[in-house]
């Protein structure tokens, strides 16, 4: 359609620019008798000397009567017979003459023609080849995405396998190594999660096993002294409050997850930190040991999930703590770089073992009493924010570990 509309515009403006220069030859003429004499009897003779001397001219000049002064126009197309003449009026100096010059523009005209039929032939067989182009380009097209398609479609969710790009053309490649990256995450995470399954399973069940075979040592025993049997069922009961912190972090991890599929909420995340350090300093205080907290911004609020937030604050303090000497101090810094958070924990404890991966699932420092869920759940609630994580070893030749936090934040306004 545009390039119909564009081939008719081309020609209304040749037929336009044939039709002004023909005009502009007619006027120059006119001009020219005019400039000679206004008087119809005068130009008369002139013309009639100019026929006899000039008869095969191009411009041909004569004059006219019209009565009423009825001519409105001075430009006029006129047919005769089979030429087609286009004649220029200019009023002379009595009322009702006119000097009257036309060209006969038959050729132009039917060079106009054939300009059309050209146009309109070139247009047929442009229009041809589009369509067929459109069809083969869209068989092109709908390929590689059925054949995505396809392999998607019958793709085992037990076994997430790679897509062959072999077979996709180039332009096509970009987009199914993305699917094949996106294919691949997937298949982490659920391998990920299968781990942390087989691993509470495993860590549950060997406090179990555990508990049972004091039970029954304990019931075998004819002899058993109260002594004894108190400090079986104080075993056991050290064994079932390990694992309801057990069971307590997978209901944060599970929590942690649907809070990730909710839409986040307006909130002022200074005062929700602040709020939370306050408990924590008055457990600091219990165990004697000392928080000094430093908040660089007043209050800012964003749009985010805040149960995320609470557990990376609070695993992170707890497990600070749980290092931190009798005696020691605690630092926490909350900051803003750009659009990006910083919640920093800086502990004096013994520093962590940076040989092994701390946000591994049940991944725990040497003698430590926690399940080895902490920093995994924060891990898992970093991400899901979209930020990073660093725990690492205080460069300050202080005992202890520094872990750094940065979010990105959907700021909403700040004071």
């Amino acid at each position: 359609m545009l390039l119909l509309l564009f081939s008719l515009i081309l020609y209304r403006y040749i037929s336009y620019s044939i039709r002004q220069e023909t005009i502009l030859s007619l006027r120059a003429e006119a001009m020219q008798l005019l400039h000679k004499s206004r008087d119809p009897y005068i130009l008369q003779r002139i013309l009639e000397k100019r026929k006899r001397t000039s008869p095969h001219r191009k411009i041909v000049a004569s004059l006219a009567v019209l009565k009423n002064d009825w001519l409105r126009e001075k430009i006029k197309t006129i047919e005769d017979g089979d030429r087609t003449l286009l004649a220029l009026y200019e009023p002379l100096n009595i009322s009702g003459w006119y000097l009257v010059v036309r060209q006969d523009v038959s050729q132009q005209m039917a060079m106009l023609h054939n300009v059309l039929r050209a146009i309109l032939t070139v247009n047929l067989l442009a229009m041809g080849f589009i369509v067929l182009y459109a069809f083969f380009l869209s068989q092109m097209l709908l390929s590689p995405i059925a054949y995505l398609s396809s392999k998607l479609t019958t793709m085992d969710e037990r076994r997430l396998e790679a897509i062959g790009l072999d077979e996709m053309p180039e332009e096509f490649r970009s987009l199914g190594e993305s699917i094949n990256r996106l294919i691949q995450r997937i298949s982490g995470h659920l391998q990920y999660h299968k781990e942390l399954f087989v691993g509470i399973a495993h860590e549950l069940k060997t406090p179990l096993a555990v508990m049972k075979t004091r039970s029954q040592l304990a019931r075998m025993r004819k002899n058993s002294d109260m002594e004894t049997l108190h400090g079986a069922l104080r075993e056991n009961e050290e064994s079932i409050d390990r694992m309801d912190r057990m069971i307590g972090s997978m209901l944060e991890f599970g929590r942690a997850e649907g809070a990730q599929l909710d839409g986040g909420e307006i909130f002022d995340i200074v005062e929700l930190i602040r709020s939370k350090m306050a408990d924590f300093e008055m457990l600091a205080e219990r165990d004697g040991k000392r928080i000094e907290a430093e908040y660089a911004i007043d209050s800012l609020f964003v749009s985010l999930p805040p149960l995320l937030v609470i557990q990376i604050v609070q695993n992170l303090v707890q497990n600070a703590l749980r290092y931190t000497p009798k005696g020691g101090v605690l630092q926490v810094r909350l900051d803003r770089e750009g659009d990006r958070l910083l919640f920093e924990v800086l502990d004096e404890g013994p520093g962590i073992d940076e040989s092994i991966d701390v946000f591994a699932p049940f991944a725990r420092q040497k003698d430590s009493p926690g399940t080895g869920l902490g920093l995994f759940l924060v891990k898992t609630a970093v991400d899901a924010l979209g930020g990073k994580i660093r725990i690492h070893r205080r460069k300050d030749g202080s005992l202890g570990t520094i872990a750094r936090v940065s979010i990105p934040i959907r700021k909403v306004s700040e004071g």
